[in-house]
């Protein structure tokens, strides 16, 4: 850590990005108010979505001119994630499914989750063979991974989450 940094993902890295974004979630706010847009900003990811059609190059535009605010606020963007979704597809933001009345996990997050509780409950597998499988470095490791992300389904999708909890309780941490 070097002196004069916060580390990320610190209890106030919320609250920062806000204070730093103020004026650009301000100017960004009007731009998407006068283009018929949805702003939704979450630490350093932008979001702009629309129930209205356009022509990609207007598309394009609209995104040279939002570079244009982050720069002029102090920013840089990264372009190489700038996605362009169009009507009908699958619409991806902070790793859930927008596309619905409510966000949902991706079928890659479940199908993670239901690998791993998988291959810890096979009696030929188990916790052991299995972490060292996937290169995780002790059974505490794996264990905090999981309930980390079954911690996070559940706030989107508590059922299912709840499914996935009753297998992870029948582990045996000790094989």
């Amino acid at each position: 850590m070097q002196i004069g940094h916060l580390p990320q993902g610190a209890a106030t890295s919320p609250h920062l990005s806000n204070l730093a974004a103020r004026d650009l979630d301000e100017s960004l706010k009007n731009f998407a108010l006068l283009n018929q847009l949805i702003y939704t900003r979450y630490a350093d990811d932008l979001t702009f979505s629309s129930t209205e059609e356009f022509v990609r190059e207007d598309v394009v535009k609209k995104i040279h001119e939002i570079y244009g605010f982050m720069r002029a606020n102090g920013l840089w963007p990264n372009k190489s994630k700038t996605q362009i979704v169009p009507p009908g597809a699958r619409k991806i933001v902070l790793g859930l499914l927008v596309d619905g009345a409510q966000p949902r996990l991706t079928k890659e997050f479940k199908q993670e989750i239901r690998t791993h509780l998988h291959f810890l409950q096979r009696s030929d597998i188990g916790v052991r063979k299995h972490l060292k499988a996937r290169g995780f470095d002790s059974f505490w490791g794996l264990r905090n991974f999981l309930v980390g992300k079954l911690s996070y389904a559940k706030s989107v999708e508590p059922e299912w989450e709840s499914k996935m909890n009753r297998l992870f309780v029948k582990i045996n941490w000790d094989t």
